[in-house]
């Protein structure tokens, strides 16, 4: 029986772009690949073992209205089963975002999703152009640098800049010299609203 391990699953609206604001059901695997110091879902380790039916049920429970979800982790790219789930949801009816850091090869699977690259600037270990595509490039800057490394890598197009911020005080602090960049450079700007909504609380 296939399954997958689920750190959580709620209702919510999305926080981040390209789908800011929009309801949806989070679905949050179990682990992930890198160990980043300012994560702000350090609890993602934790989880149990849900069958796909399980699932399912999980989500129709929460709205049998919205059928938008979001995959997120962690990192969903290494589970198992994941591009079984992709396919079983979209069976039902289900639109998919699966947000990644883009480190592991993305399964087939991911063309039937809308595929949220949130990389890791410290980590990066091969050419995103060359082995994966995704649909948006969405990365946390801490300076200059790093927004003018971002560009390189994944040109302006797709890219959105988004201030750390693990905590509300930390992400109000630190917009302003995003949005500034944002300016300097014509790119999107990605808010945070769950965190300056709901600060460090989880499941909302």
């Amino acid at each position: 029986m296939e399954t997958l391990k689920i750190c959580e699953i709620f209702y919510s609206i999305s926080g981040e772009a390209p789908t800011v604001g929009k309801p949806a059901v989070f679905i949050r695997t179990s682990g992930c690949n890198k160990q980043c110091p300012w994560c702000d879902t350090q609890y993602h380790n934790t989880g149990v073992d849900l069958t796909l039916d399980e699932i399912l049920e999980a989500v129709r429970k929460l709205t049998t209205r919205c059928k938008e979800i979001i995959i997120t982790g962690g990192e969903p790219t290494i589970q198992k089963n994941i591009s079984e789930l992709i396919r079983f949801l979209r069976k039902h009816g289900y639109k998919i975002q699966i947000e990644t850091n883009g480190s592991v090869m993305f399964p087939r699977a991911y063309n039937m999703c809308l595929i949220v690259c949130s990389p890791k600037l410290n980590n990066w270990v091969y050419d995103f152009r060359k082995y994966n595509k995704a649909d948006v490039y969405k990365v946390v800057v801490d300076n200059e640098e790093q927004v003018l490394q971002a560009i390189d890598q994944f040109g302006t197009k797709s890219l959105y800049l988004m201030p750390r911020g693990a905590t509300r005080e930390e992400y109000l602090n630190n917009a302003p010299r995003v949005i500034e960049w944002c300016k300097e450079y014509n790119l999107r700007f990605s808010p945070r609203e769950h965190v300056v909504v709901w600060d460090k609380e989880r499941g909302v």
